[in-house]
């Protein structure tokens, strides 16, 4: 079991990039944006840190 900080709150994963998606930020678990948080592409338009920052500002 694999415990992520996503955008809004923690969420329980049976694993990293299972591509499960979040119910509370509807990013999808992708190992790639998880280990570089500042990068675009991969299953989300946005990279982590720009979606928290983005979510923080209510946009």
């Amino acid at each position: 079991m694999i415990i992520l900080v996503h955008v809004v709150v923690k969420k329980v994963f049976e694993a990293l990039g299972e591509h499960d998606i979040c119910p509370n930020c509807n990013r999808e678990d992708d190992s790639f944006q998880f280990k570089n948080p500042d990068r675009r592409g991969g299953a989300n338009k946005m990279g982590l840190n720009e979606a928290k920052e983005t979510f923080d500002q209510g946009k």
